[in-house]
């Protein structure tokens, strides 16, 4: 149950994420969306490096 829980969650996430890409792209703000795509995979990483460190896996 909990691994249907966690790919309906990324399908969601990653969803929103193209979504939200799509539509500044759609609208001709570039450099919007190329900024919000590259700062969410950047921090997105950052994010998981920091979870682990934290839980003592790094």
């Amino acid at each position: 149950m909990n691994a249907r829980r966690w790919v309906c969650g990324g399908f969601t996430t990653f969803s929103s994420f193209a979504l939200e890409t799509g539509t500044l792209i759609k609208a001709g703000n570039y450099p919007a969306a190329l900024a919000y795509a590259l700062l969410s995979l950047a921090l997105g990483i950052l994010t998981v490096f920091a979870g682990e460190a934290a839980a003592g896996l790094r």
